[in-house]
């Protein structure tokens, strides 16, 4: 399998740069990723394949994530390496990594995590938010209705990042 051949957004990206990545699929990367380098990677190249966009089978190369992110090889293999103790890539002697197959319960899985580390994080802002970041949340919140109103899928997830990292820090 090889990956999609026209661009699309990984929702966990922050920036939109059209990349490849080990392959002929066009994909987008984050830019301006904070935390760790390998942390970053991982957590871009896990989404691309929880969301399909990174078929099984597909060939994922650390030197192309490297190039692509703007990172050294060293961070973009380890993470390689976090993703196949992970179960979401396989290593194949002399071939590299490719991504392995997911069933529907790996998927349910990875989300069910997601949305426990997300409530967490609601829990301790709720306790942390001042009257300030309640207002600066409501105020996101509303641009992201207008933005859907409006039909504008990219400002709908660049708001609702926002919200989210507003949601992190607090």
């Amino acid at each position: 399998s090889s990956a999609p051949s026209s661009p699309r957004r990984c929702s966990a990206c922050r920036g939109r740069t059209d990349v490849e990545i080990g392959g002929s699929g066009r994909l987008v990367a984050p830019s301006g990723a904070s935390g760790q380098l390998s942390d970053a990677a991982a957590d871009w190249v896990r989404e691309l394949i929880v969301s399909g966009q990174l078929a099984p089978g597909t060939r994922v190369r650390p030197e192309a994530i490297a190039e692509q992110l703007g990172m050294s090889a060293t961070p973009a293999r380890e993470s390689l390496r976090t993703l196949q103790a992970e179960g979401f890539l396989r290593l194949e002697p002399r071939r590299g990594f490719r991504v392995a197959p997911l069933t529907g319960d790996d998927i349910r899985d990875v989300y069910l995590a997601q949305a426990m580390l997300a409530g967490e994080l609601a829990a301790r802002a709720a306790r942390a938010a001042t009257d300030a970041d309640v207002a600066e949340l409501e105020a996101l919140q509303a641009a992201i209705v207008a933005a859907d109103a409006a039909g504008d899928a990219t400002a709908v997830e660049a708001r609702n990042h926002e919200f989210h990292r507003r949601i992190h820090r607090l």
